[in-house]
This record gives C-alpha cells, sequence and structure tokens, in this order.
C-alpha cells in the first residue's frame, strides 16, 4: 500500500481517490481505466451527481487490504467495501440507500471504461456447450456486446485485462434482462456496462445491497512455452495439434464397439481401468501430447 490509496500486488496495481471506485489500475506498467470507474443512473428521472464522495484504506496486511468508500447525492448514498485479495481479486460489496422519501431510481449502472487497446478480447462464461465465449471484439463504434446475467465478462489485450464477475444478479432489476450487460465502444474507450437497475417503475425504499468482484490480469507470470500450448478435448485430431498441445480425455472414448466408455452418462468414470490406460498412452505416445486425464477414481 502507498500513501496516495494505492493497493499493489504482482505486477498489479489499483489506485483509489475521490471515487469510491478505483480511479486507475495498473497491470504490466499499462493503465487499463480510460477514466475512473463510476456508478451512474437516474433518480427522480435526472442523472445522479456524487456531490461527497471519498475512500480510504481501513487495514492492509500481506493477505488483504480493506478499502471503505461512501459517496451522497442529492437523494441516494452509496457505501462500499473493497476487499482486495493477496492474488489481486478485489471484491466489492455496495450497499444503496436512499436519502429522501421513497426514491423513483430508474437506471442504475456500474461503468467499467477500459482504453481500447487493452480491450480487443472478450471472453465470458459458458451458457451452453455450443456457444463460443472467447473472440475478438469488433472495430466498429456502439453496442458491440449485450446478453443476460453472465458470472462473469473478462476483456483485454495480449498480455493484460480485466475481469468483472458475481456470484449472482440478486438485487438487480432490468425490464429487458437480454440486455443486463453490454459492451459499448465509444470514440477511444470501450465501456463494460453493468445494469443493476433499468427500470422506470423502480422504486428504491429499503437499502439493497450488491456484491460483485474485479480481478486485473495476468495473476502470475507467464511461461512463454507453455502459453503457446494449445489446451484439446479428445474429439478428432486437428492439424494444429502437435507437441505444443494439453490435452484433457474423457473416459467416453470408444475403446469397444458399443461401448460408452462411462459407467454413467455425463459421469466420467471408466468401464475399462485397463483399456482406459492404453488410450491415454497411445494418445500421448502417438502425439507427444501433455495429459489432462478427466476422470473420476
Amino acid at each position: 500500500t502507498a500513501p496516495d490509496n494505492t493497493v499493489t500486488c504482482w505486477a498489479r496495481r489499483y489506485t483509489f481517490g475521490d471515487p469510491f471506485l478505483p480511479r486507475q489500475i495498473i497491470s504490466l506498467d499499462e493503465p487499463l481505466l480510460a477514466a475512473p470507474i463510476t456508478l451512474t443512473g437516474k433518480a427522480h428521472g435526472k442523472p445522479i451527481v456524487w456531490a461527497k464522495h471519498e475512500s480510504s484504506i481501513e487495514s492492509a496486511n500481506d493477505v488483504e487490504a480493506h478499502i471503505l468508500g461512501v459517496a451522497r447525492s442529492r437523494y441516494l448514498e452509496v457505501r462500499t467495501r473493497v476487499t482486495i485479495e493477496y492474488d489481486g481479486m478485489m471484491r466489492v460489496d455496495l450497499d444503496l440507500a436512499r436519502t429522501q422519501d421513497l426514491t423513483p431510481l430508474s437506471e442504475l449502472t456500474l461503468e467499467i471504461p477500459l482504453a481500447k487497446d487493452h480491450a480487443i478480447f472478450i471472453q465470458n462464461a459458458q451458457i451452453s456447450a455450443f456457444e463460443h465465449t472467447g473472440r475478438r471484439l469488433g472495430s466498429e463504434q456502439g453496442t458491440l456486446f449485450d446478453h443476460g446475467f453472465l458470472n462473469n465478462v473478462w476483456l483485454g489485450d495480449y498480455k493484460r485485462g480485466l475481469q468483472w464477475f458475481a456470484e449472482s444478479d440478486q438485487g438487480w432489476q432490468n425490464v429487458d434482462e437480454d440486455k443486463a450487460i453490454q459492451v459499448v465502444r465509444e470514440g477511444d474507450t470501450v465501456k463494460l456496462l453493468i445494469h443493476l437497475i433499468n427500470d422506470p417503475k423502480y422504486l428504491l425504499d429499503w437499502p439493497v445491497q450488491f456484491t460483485f468482484g474485479l480481478h486485473a490480469t495476468p495473476t502470475k507470470p507467464v511461461d512463454p512455452v507453455t502459453r503457446r500450448r494449445f489446451v484439446l478435448n479428445n474429439m478428432g485430431d486437428p492439424w494444429f495439434a502437435d507437441y505444443n498441445a494439453y490435452a484433457y480425455l474423457w473416459p467416453n472414448s470408444r475403446l469397444k464397439p458399443g461401448n460408452s466408455g462411462m459407467k454413467w452418462f455425463g459421469f466420467p468414470e471408466p468401464i475399462d481401468d485397463d483399456g482406459y490406460k492404453q488410450y491415454l498412452q497411445g494418445r500421448l505416445r502417438d502425439h507427444g501430447w501433455k495429459p489432462l486425464p478427466y476422470v473420476y477414481q
């Protein structure tokens, strides 16, 4: 930690200032954010203006640091407790309460503005086996991605990035649930928008809490040889599957005609242990792959 409210871990720095959320995140000596992370929205039909906000490091040791933040607007008060662990994982507990009578709160969005050079790719939680979750973002302006609630979304470049994550969407209020999470390009900035509330009829009566996390990457040194290795499943032999490949191999390859290889569908316990071992040894011998057996024993 440092006097300027900075929490440091391997190759990364999280800096807090007047905003009650990080104003800058450094990874591998490069600033990820194009502007501070903010909480925007509309209360009583008008944009929320946080007139008073502050943050301070409550405590810090070799394992974790705790940062407290508070901000107030005309109608709202938000308090945050941020916990940053030794590997750079940041948990944010955000409490929101009204300061006056029943408050119409039609919009509340967590805005994470990333510099375009550090938001080239996107990786998100997989919803189905047929969904491609890792890809390059489009170069056009406007909305690049929208989706319903996801447990995590990562944006980054070839070496570094930032992941947002949450266990659930408890407390969220969205009329259009399919657009709860968006990625939007505005000029040289790529914004990850987390719509916590988007409902013109929503009224804030009792305090609500939102919990989410942020994690800058990489979290540890990356071996240049390992970085070049592919991870394969046991379906076919891709042309790029050379000695650099890791292979995770289920016992569901048909070791014998009519034999699925598993005792129960979807449960990786092999029927024939010796046959599965021979299958692994053959794959590794013929291809030089590094084994990642996916099996219950």
